[in-house]
């Protein structure tokens, strides 16, 4: 078994950015579709009620609108949470370094 000593904050900070963005790319992409096939189907359910015909209908345009503000902002929330695992990722290195002298370090085995 060897002790881990030192967290390299650098380091933490480049896996805590990547984990945090995969993580919320991933789970976020889920919700972003379940809101696509909802608002699908309100668009679908508001269009044909007014008129006959699902085509020249204001409804759609604003859930259009929708489905691109909503891409915005998961692109942007990947960006975000890259940034707060950034941060969590340093905090964590920071207290680990600080800490390790208290606890002994983590014990892991490599071969």
């Amino acid at each position: 078994m060897r002790t881990i000593k030192r967290v390299s904050v650098e380091s933490a900070i480049k896996v805590g950015a990547t984990l945090s963005a995969l993580g919320y790319a991933i789970f976020g992409l889920i919700g972003l579709l379940c809101q696509g096939l909802i608002f699908s189907g309100l668009s679908a359910l508001t269009s044909t009620s007014r008129s006959g015909s699902n085509f020249n209908s204001p409804n759609l345009a604003v859930f259009g609108g929708g489905l691109i503000g909503s891409i915005a902002i998961y692109v942007i929330f990947v960006v975000l949470a890259a940034i707060g695992g950034a941060i969590a990722g340093a905090m964590y290195a920071l207290l680990y370094n600080w800490t390790v002298g208290m606890t002994g370090g983590l014990q892991v085995e490599v071969e």
